[in-house]
């Protein structure tokens, strides 16, 4: 059976990673903790860069670079490496990924790509 025009399958690989930080949203603001701020500015700049707007900000070049490895990660099964056809710019970002501070939308982002192990 398939949902949306897509093989079962691939609907039961994929993970919601966005969801616990969009439940943040129906909390104030002045009640995030660091982690909280930074993970909903990054949900925001995911959602604008899934979009097609809002301004370049960091938090969107690095939603931009998570859903560039992704699409390597799914057609690959697993993650791009440098004999594969993959951006050394790309490459460089996700090594960099392996030991940056990341808040929890990152890296709840970073996990739902195949092959990722942070």
């Amino acid at each position: 059976m398939t949902q949306f025009g897509r093989p079962a399958a691939h609907v039961d690989c994929m993970t919601n990673y966005w969801e616990p930080t969009a439940h943040l949203l129906h909390r104030p603001e002045d009640t995030f903790t660091a982690d909280e701020q930074a993970s909903v500015a990054c949900l925001l700049a995911f959602f604008e860069e899934m979009d097609g707007v809002g301004p370049l900000t960091e938090d969107h070049l690095w939603c931009r670079n998570a859903r560039d490895v992704e699409v390597f990660a799914r057609r690959l099964q697993r993650l791009p490496i440098a004999r594969d056809d993959a951006p050394e710019t790309l490459l460089s970002w996700l090594n960099v990924q392996q030991s940056a501070d990341l808040n929890s939308f990152q890296r709840a982002r970073l996990e739902a790509i195949p092959g990722w192990s942070g």
